[in-house]
């Protein structure tokens, strides 16, 4: 992918894509990153990776959003709001790097951690209601739960508060998501496509 696509020609490209699931792959998924070097990105992984020994090769970090393209291709919108219109640039030291980490193995840590802190609570604890729709499309943003006896997921927010100071990642807000596999952050990411299409 030409990292250097501006806004014109992504809609451009995008207009005219006959496989959503293609133009994902592509543009979003393959290729470098414009605000974050292969060598920042390998030490993200080896950092993920070692925090929870397990094999470096057991998962993939890429670089999503306004970090991996130069803009953001979605809306942010507060209590139904738009406070952040589609296509803003990325603005060095204020917009966040968004990292989704995919890797099966560490998806079934967490999730079976969550799990049985689940059932060792009577009914379905309230804050984790909104994780429910995260993980029926095969994610997870684990900073947003309460983490109060969770041990793994309080380690996954630590390292990224960590790598947020880490002068070689630039000392920027970076932020983590993680995903069972590549075909469902895949589907994740047609779905933002969906909506530049249909100017949702």
């Amino acid at each position: 992918m030409n990292n250097e696509m501006n806004v014109d020609e992504f809609k451009e490209r995008l207009k005219s894509a006959s496989d959503l699931s293609a133009f994902a792959q592509d543009v979003l998924l393959n290729g470098t990153a414009k605000h974050v070097s292969l060598e920042q990105i390998d030490l993200i992984s080896k950092r993920v990776a070692s925090s929870f020994s397990i094999p470096h090769d057991d998962l993939r970090v890429i670089i999503v959003g306004s970090a991996k393209l130069g803009f953001s291709i979605s809306e942010k919108f507060h209590e139904g709001v738009v406070v952040k219109t589609r296509y803003r640039d990325y603005v060095p030291f204020e917009s966040d790097v968004d990292v989704a980490i995919v890797s099966e193995r560490l998806f079934l840590l967490l999730w079976k951690e969550l799990s049985a802190y689940a059932y060792r609570h009577e009914g379905f604890p309230h804050h984790f209601r909104k994780v429910g729709s995260y993980i029926v499309g095969g994610w997870f943003r684990i900073d947003c739960i309460n983490r109060v006896g969770l041990i793994r997921c309080e380690k996954w927010v630590d390292i990224f508060r960590q790598l947020s100071r880490d002068k070689l990642l630039g000392k920027r807000r970076i932020r983590g998501a993680l995903y069972y596999s590549l075909d469902l952050l895949n589907q994740y990411q047609q779905r933002a496509l969906r909506n530049c299409i249909s100017g949702v």
